[in-house]
């Protein structure tokens, strides 16, 4: 569906010396086109695999010498994915007569209220956690899905789904939706009781139903890295089709990403079925027992050195996620002198592993929340410039703020990450002198005053004449 577009083909030949102008008219002409084409494909999976296809072709281009790739994979997720969800279906629509639906809803809401008491856990919502009414990082971009209260409601509309989907069995119903039913809901008893009776059974199988769908999820992950490993450049899965279960996955994880860019927090690749079954299986004491040790390294800590072999220490006793989901819980709540800080944070990350690939995989989500911190503030950057009517005291911090992110930031392990962001800057005049003090300057210090005098110049510039 994708591959004959001929805006598609205007885009991907830009390069770092196209206009502005004509990176953003063909920005919008390959969302025009792919509308266009998505309102008139009725194969709602095929449009799926092509939409996959794309944005895994926009990944495989050089980030650092090519304009809009950024903006074109944002507009994708948010204009053109609602569509293959938001069709109007060709048949009327079938209203569920499940049996067993509101018991099936009372199971939904007791997983979602689990995963939500989690997460209000891990932000420092609840008195036991040890930073608790102690304080909260500053965020100057959206929150990471762990701390954003709105990812809970996004995690039970998933739930719901894949119980649809899943778990309408014949176990399922004689172990609890029957004698819910029989026992609680005809008698009007509260069904919580027979939730805490059958816990282990339920956490059973709602974790081997989370299990079944990270096999599936990264056996996709797997196979799209062999695609790209065997024909460089080529980023596409060359399957025909996605199977049954493939195309169900796929969709679960794409309306989690909608509803992250409905509601503004970043949801990471990394933070998929391996991250929710990691919540739902969440141990309390032993996060709590981590997060005063390291806060304790911290504290009692000789110095940096110290404090990140303290803390690798206890990275290497669990599994990748679950220690991610601890550290940046003490990188973000509690006293400011006992947190983690961002360097501690990052030198932990790159000393899991010797190469980036590693890096991502043995520190899935610290890797994800360093490396987006300074795409999202070049973003800011950007629309702050293009902002006719910006105030230029908050301009001036903004552009302080993504400095200080790429003074600290590791050039080498993130290095893709600063090349997003110099194309990013390309996407407009006032910003270029950002862009080329990432590329041409090789983000040095010492020209980085003179850019952002340059930038603020641009900026003044084309304010004054709006």
């Amino acid at each position: 569906m994708v591959s004959p577009l001929p805006s598609l083909q205007r885009f991907a030949s830009l390069d770092s010396q196209s206009a502005s102008s004509d990176v953003k008219a063909a920005v919008v002409a390959v969302i025009s086109d792919l509308r266009a084409t998505v309102e008139k494909t009725h194969d709602t999976a095929k449009s799926r695999k092509a939409i996959a296809d794309l944005l895994d072709f926009l990944n495989s281009l050089q980030v650092g010498s090519h304009p809009g790739r950024s903006e074109l994979a944002q507009l994708i997720s948010q204009k053109i994915l609602p569509l293959l969800y938001n069709k109007k279906p060709a048949k009327p629509i079938v209203v569920d007569d499940y049996q067993h639906l509101q018991a099936e809803n009372m199971l939904v809401g007791f997983i979602g209220n689990q995963l939500a008491e989690t997460l209000s856990f891990i932000q420092g919502q609840h008195p036991s956690h040890p930073g608790h009414g102690k304080g909260r990082r500053k965020e100057t971009v959206p929150s990471l899905c762990l701390f954003a209260p709105s990812y809970a409601s996004g995690l039970r509309e998933l739930v719901s789904h894949l119980l649809m989907a899943r778990l309408r069995t014949k176990q399922i119903e004689k172990n609890i939706y029957e004698p819910m039913k029989r026992d609680y809901l005809d008698k009007g008893r509260n069904p919580e009781i027979l939730f805490d009776d059958k816990h282990v059974y339920l956490d059973k199988t709602v974790c081997e139903l989370f299990a079944w769908a990270t096999e599936i999820e990264e056996t996709l992950n797997y196979r799209k890295t062999q695609n790209k490993e065997s024909s460089p450049g080529n980023a596409q899965d060359n399957s025909p089709n996605y199977s049954k279960e493939e195309s169900l996955i796929l969709e679960l994880l794409d309306k989690l990403k909608l509803h992250s860019e409905n509601i503004d927090y970043f949801l990471s690749r990394s933070a998929g079925f391996r991250l929710i079954d990691s919540l739902y299986r969440l141990d309390k004491r032993r996060f709590i027992k981590v997060f005063k040790e390291l806060q304790n390294a911290v504290t009692h800590g000789e110095d940096h050195n110290y404090i990140v072999r303290q803390v690798d220490s206890l990275a290497n006793d669990m599994e990748p996620i679950d220690f991610d989901i601890i550290a940046l819980s003490t990188y973000m709540i509690g006293e400011k002198e006992r947190c983690v800080s961002y360097g501690v944070l990052q030198d932990t990350c790159i000393g899991s592993a010797r190469s980036r690939e590693g890096m991502l995989e043995a520190r899935p989500l610290i890797s994800a929340e360093l490396g987006r911190q300074p795409i999202h503030l070049a973003k800011n950057v950007l629309n702050a410039a293009e902002n006719v009517q910006g105030d230029l005291k908050e301009f001036e911090d903004l552009l302080e703020l993504f400095h200080t992110n790429i003074k600290d930031i590791s050039k080498v392990r993130f290095d893709q990450e600063i090349k997003s962001c110099a194309g990013i800057f390309r996407c407009s005049n006032v910003t270029q002198p950002l862009a080329a003090w990432l590329g041409d300057d090789g983000g040095k210090e010492d020209e980085a005053f003179f850019r952002k005098q340059q930038v603020m110049s641009a900026a003044q510039k084309l304010w004054a004449t709006a």
